[in-house]
């Protein structure tokens, strides 16, 4: 649980004041740059990715460039053909 206000709320969740995009950025350009195939989601998915956060992006594109690095585990064989 976090303090979100001079109050004294508690809130669980993420933290979304101190790590938020700004306004004019564009979340779902960003990732789809990082190759991420958003725009194969529906509205609603693409509404949740498009309020991540900058920490959160970073994470996905993270995440991605590691899976990108891992070789496939099929690889191509040499087939002769008669």
């Amino acid at each position: 649980m976090t303090r979100n206000d001079e109050e004294g709320t508690m809130s669980g969740g993420h933290e979304h004041d101190r790590d938020t995009l700004p306004e004019s950025t564009d979340t779902l350009a960003l990732l789809r740059e990082a190759g991420h195939p958003v725009d194969l989601l529906s509205k609603g998915q693409q509404q949740v990715f498009a309020s991540l956060t900058r920490g959160e992006v970073e994470l996905l594109n993270s995440i991605k460039r590691r899976l990108d690095a891992v070789p496939d585990e099929v690889e191509a064989h040499d087939v002769k053909v008669l």
